[in-house]
């Protein structure tokens, strides 16, 4: 088991006017602590609008490189930001969700080290699309599959559920 610290998930409402001010008062701390203590190995950081920027996840990025933390992000679930980019270019063990995604960031993930992880039940909890897990296949791509557990958008943590949801609404084969 590996863990990931997610502090950068969602921007409190009373930082929500000044987001530079959780990073720096909560989300730092909190990296250190991790660090410190050895709760995790990897920083997780949900880079979409109205959550963390582009900007936040470099400033975030930057501050927890200082403690050996490797980025898995949360990336391209509701919009397309060029989150994926910079998870690659960080070296991201993994870009989780990608339910948005283009032929271009396809060809972009192609021979790097970061795996595309899926989530459909997360697409089939707050219906939005799925990932193109076919189309990411069929491009030579590996991919994994997981739960994104989460009781706020997928109150589920059954890979069976995951694994047909794949299949059902993916075109993933059960070999696969």
């Amino acid at each position: 088991i590996k863990a990931s610290f997610l502090g950068a998930h969602a921007i409190p409402t009373i930082y929500k006017s000044n987001p530079k001010e959780y990073i720096e008062k909560v989300i730092y701390p909190c990296i250190e602590i991790v660090a410190k203590e050895d709760l995790a190995e990897y920083i997780d950081i949900f880079i979409e609008k109205n959550y963390f920027s582009l900007e936040d996840a470099h400033r975030i990025l930057d501050y927890s490189d200082k403690f050996g933390l490797r980025p898995k992000l949360h990336v391209n679930q509701l919009s397309n930001m060029g989150a994926l980019q910079l998870g690659v270019d960080r070296g991201a063990l993994s870009a989780d969700h990608l339910e948005e995604l283009t032929q271009t960031e396809i060809e972009y993930l192609k021979n790097k080290s970061t795996i595309g992880t899926l989530l459909p039940s997360c697409s089939f909890f707050i219906k939005i699309p799925y990932a193109p897990a076919r189309q990411m296949i069929d491009n030579g791509l590996p991919i994994a599959l997981a739960s994104d557990y989460n009781p706020g958008s997928t109150p589920s943590g059954n890979m069976n559920f995951v694994i047909s949801l794949a299949c059902i609404y993916q075109k993933l084969l059960p070999a696969e």
